[in-house]
């Protein structure tokens, strides 16, 4: 699938800005934003592709050159909707368009994510598919001439049987009906599959619309919002927060704020707690923790947490 080898190379991209990744991912979003569509709440895309000739041998001096692979050809051969590709071809293009500052790609990205709410269910996202593959149902399993036995279910085992043969608790499923007409040459049958990787995929791809707080009205991006704040924080997606933000928390990436129920680098705010914290701590020779966050031990002492990887005392004004 498609969609899992370019938004991993289209995220190294954002993270690193290198210049091969960026261009096949430019290349590629192109072709995304080319190849799917969002009308009346419902998505289109590619799900199948063709291919013709062959490509060029590889040589890495070629990465740049223009007219190569000029006899590989891939159009594609069928649309429709699945809900899981899209959504993780959908976070590759949202790297690559973030990078790039490709509002366009960036409004494909919100679409979509928008439209996909229309194929929720009580049980999660589906779509209906018609499935040709149980065709194969009907296809004969290799068994060796001579060879023959029952296994867990009672069937006969033996040369000639198909894939139902020696599956007959299938035919008590509520749906097998569906699945017999087709065998017998009537229509596909449908079902509403709902993938536990699909459903990820699209939870995934919501918490980064989410994090980096894109929108269709040309702010999106991640980037700061007037404040200045570390860099690691800023690798992990989070933005800036606002100058004069209040320090809710420290790790080793940098201060923590929170605006707007989301968490913020605040490179230049203010602590919540005072510097106080219980002398027995400080006598054994540690610091006051800055801020109020996470502890990780009490005794006696009092509370403790972990700045820069060393014990700090908890201050003695933090709930």
């Amino acid at each position: 699938m498609q969609g899992w080898g370019m938004e991993r190379t289209c995220c190294y991209y954002y993270l690193s800005g290198d210049e091969k990744a960026g261009l096949v991912c430019q290349n590629w979003a192109k072709w995304v934003k080319a190849n799917t569509r969002v009308s009346g709440g419902q998505i289109v895309h590619a799900t199948n592709l063709s291919w013709e000739g062959s490509p060029d041998e590889w040589n890495s001096s070629n990465f740049n050159k223009a007219n190569l692979n000029a006899s590989l050809h891939g159009t594609v051969s069928a649309e429709g909707i699945d809900l899981g590709s899209i959504a993780s071809i959908i976070k590759g293009l949202m790297w690559v368009s973030m990078k790039d500052n490709d509002q366009e790609g960036i409004n494909l990205v919100i679409d979509v994510m928008d439209a996909i709410e229309n194929y929720k269910d009580d049980e999660g996202y589906c779509a209906d598919e018609a499935r040709e593959d149980y065709a194969k149902f009907s296809s004969e399993v290799y068994i060796p001439s001579g060879w023959s036995g029952k296994n867990a279910q009672g069937a006969n085992i033996k040369n000639g049987v198909t894939f139902i043969d020696i599956r007959p608790k299938y035919k008590q499923d509520p749906d097998w009906a569906q699945v017999e007409n087709f065998i017998n040459g009537g229509e596909p049958p449908r079902f509403r599959y709902h993938r536990f990787w699909g459903q990820t995929e699209i939870m995934v791809a919501n918490g980064l619309i989410s994090i980096y707080g894109l929108s269709k009205d040309g702010s999106s991006g991640g980037g700061s919002s007037g404040g200045s704040c570390s860099s690691s924080i800023q690798r992990q997606g989070y933005k800036c927060c606002k100058p004069g933000c209040e320090i809710i928390y420290v790790d080793n990436d940098g201060n923590w704020g929170v605006e707007n129920g989301q968490w913020c680098g605040c490179g230049d705010g203010t602590s919540s707690a005072s510097a106080s914290c219980p002398k027995a701590i400080t006598d054994q020779g540690y610091n006051c923790c800055s801020s109020c966050s996470f502890v990780y031990y009490t005794d006696s002492d009092g509370n403790w947490g972990v700045e820069n990887n060393d014990w700090c005392g908890m201050p003695s004004n933090c709930n």
